[in-house]
């Protein structure tokens, strides 16, 4: 067994850990293993972590490793792929969110690095407009970029469109859910995610087994699907519901969004409506509407990345050499990072990415970057 592995897994476990408190406590330290070699006064010493909270991490850490034990033995003899933020397969994407699972699990070994990941959400109760234009979207992007990879939710209406789409097109697609792996909500979608894995895709979550689909997980499940990919796309939605958050929270980790528009007077176009019209979304109405918010016609090729992941290129494009020569004054946020550039937070995000599959930088909780010091 891996102890990082249940380490992570352990520290999620304790009482009063929540994600934010665990990424910064594994930063801090570089290892969850190590948080449970450190004193009650070395615990302290970490942003989040109060006297009564270190005394609980000691007190609890035993009786939580052996939890963890019996969830990683669990995902072996199921063979489920465990990540954690230490995990070269873990999504760099979602890993620069300052809330992004201290743990992931996977069925199915798909690249969640690919160059190319956009998010497709929508309503359940989808009208026949929003279904057809889907399957088109979906279709265009697959003779337009055959490598792009669709991120879903699994759950009916849009989603389920989304990836039997991608399927019918032999694109690879992702299903997040918001329970473990040890069941499937909703069972109708089972044969489809099989599909989905056997295709070169997979179903994710962050959720151990025996969590069931209750209604907060979903509202946690969402916050993955936004940050594991470049840009999120709304089909149809009412004025609220789980696609808007979604959405915003695509917004806030300073990702692309788009929407599609639709009559004024439709229950099922106000939500892509009104994220048009507060600016927090980009009309699309094709897929070549994608291609240019995202720049894949000048975006480096998978091939090149995927290469790139194994032998460091240094030649760096002037945009890249910009942001290189900044971080080397230290760590900083992507906002932080903007600001120094005077470039917009979604043009920077999109470099350090390229950045970081060239092993130029290093992504940290918190949306921080820093030089690779390895180079």
């Amino acid at each position: 067994m891996n102890q990082e592995q249940i380490d992570t897994i352990a520290l999620s476990l304790i009482k009063g850990i929540g994600t934010k408190i665990a990424n910064r406590a594994i930063t801090s330290v570089n290892s969850a293993s190590e948080i449970f070699n450190l004193s009650e006064k070395q615990l302290r010493d970490i942003d989040g972590i109060s006297q009564s909270l270190a005394h609980e991490i000691i007190a609890s850490k035993n009786t939580a490793r052996k939890q963890a034990e019996i969830e990683v033995s669990w995902a072996e003899s199921c063979g489920i792929t465990i990540l954690t933020q230490k995990s070269d397969g873990y999504p760099a994407r979602l890993r620069a969110c300052d809330d992004a699972p201290a743990t992931l699990y996977s069925r199915g070994n798909t690249n969640y690095n690919s160059s190319k990941i956009i998010s497709i959400v929508g309503t359940r109760k989808p009208t026949s407009y929003g279904r057809q234009w889907c399957s088109e979207i979906i279709a265009q992007l697959a003779q337009l970029h055959p490598d792009t990879v669709i991120v879903s939710g699994l759950a009916y209406g849009i989603d389920i469109i989304a990836h039997t789409s991608a399927l019918d097109n032999n694109l690879k697609t992702v299903g997040v859910v918001a329970h473990g792996l040890d069941t499937l909500y909703p069972a109708q979608h089972k044969d489809i995610a099989k599909r989905m894995v056997e295709n070169g895709g997979a179903v994710l979550t962050e959720f151990r087994h025996g969590t069931q689909p209750e209604a907060v997980n979903f509202v946690s499940r969402n916050r993955i699907v936004a940050g594991m990919s470049d840009l999120t796309l709304v089909v149809e939605s009412g004025e609220k519901g789980g696609s808007l958050i979604t959405a915003n929270k695509a917004h806030s980790y300073g990702r692309l969004v788009a929407a599609l528009p639709g009559y004024p007077a439709a229950e099922m176009s106000q939500g892509p409506n009104k994220l048009i019209k507060e600016h927090k979304a980009e009309l699309i109405t094709c897929a070549e509407d994608i291609e240019k918010l995202l720049d894949w016609n000048n975006a480096l090729d998978s091939s090149h990345i995927q290469g790139s992941l194994f032998s460091i290129d240094l030649e760096m494009s002037p945009i890249q050499k910009k942001l290189y020569d900044i971080l080397l004054l230290g760590k900083m946020t992507v906002d932080e990072l903007s600001r120094a550039a005077a470039m917009p937070v979604n043009n920077v995000s999109s470099i350090l990415l390229e950045m970081e599959f060239s092993g130029l930088v290093s992504s940290f909780p918190g949306n921080v970057y820093a030089i690779n010091t390895n180079l």
